[in-house]
Parts: structure tokens; C-alpha cells; sequence
């Protein structure tokens, strides 16, 4: 996971740490965005993040792990970005996202800093 504070995003900056965690074997969404959330909860229950869950949409999330988390999601109104990699289809990741993005291929720089710019 990184951390980038509001109004210091460089999606240069964000490319390299999605390239790094991108490995095409798929994504454990439950740890990541457990992670993400007690990093939420560390800076005392900050309100209004963004957590980008950058994935091949190759998993899910249990339905206990799915109500405990849009409790907290509600209570903090956060906003997730699901960015789906080489898949048409959100399937469940769209059902947890407030939003799905879909990038054809990590590795075109052009295409994913204009996505993660409108972010």
C-alpha cells in the first residue's frame, strides 16, 4: 500500500507504485483493502479518503468481509475506485466500488495518468 496525501499526487508517481504491485496473479481484495482501512482509522478516522483498488479482477471479497466494510465505509465516506486491468467486466468489483475504471494495459503510461488524473 501507499499513501498519497491530498494535493501532492503526481500520477507519474502513482503509475510506478501500480506497476510495482501489478503481477498478473491476481488480488487478495480482502487484505488490501483491510490495509487500506486501518490506514483510515490510524489518521483518526479521516473522512473523505480515496482508496484505488488497482486489480485483474480475479477475486471477491466474503459477505462477512462485504458488510463490515460498507459500515466503516459509510461511517467514514470514503470513495473507492476500483481500476480493473485487461478485463471487460467488473463483475463484483463494481458491486464494492462507487466507481469502475477499465485500463486495457498497465504498462500504457499515456492511458492510465489520464485516468488517474480525473481521480
Amino acid at each position: 500500500m501507499d499513501d498519497f496525501p491530498a494535493s501532492q499526487i503526481d500520477s507519474e508517481q502513482l503509475l510506478t507504485s501500480m506497476e510495482v504491485f501489478f503481477n498478473g496473479a491476481g488480488t487478495n481484495w480482502e487484505a488490501a483493502l483491510q490495509t487500506a482501512l486501518e490506514a483510515i482509522e490510524m489518521c483518526n478516522n479521516l473522512k473523505n479518503a480515496d482508496i484505488v483498488l488497482i486489480t485483474d479482477g480475479l477475486c471477491a471479497v466474503s459477505q462477512e468481509f462485504d458488510q463490515r466494510f460498507s459500515q466503516v465505509k459509510q461511517r467514514l465516506e470514503f470513495i473507492l475506485y476500483g481500476v480493473l486491468i485487461g478485463v471487460a467486466n467488473a463483475g463484483r468489483l463494481a458491486a464494492i466500488s462507487d466507481a469502475v475504471i477499465f485500463l486495457n494495459d498497465v504498462a500504457q503510461d499515456v492511458e492510465a495518468t489520464q485516468i488517474f488524473d480525473a481521480i
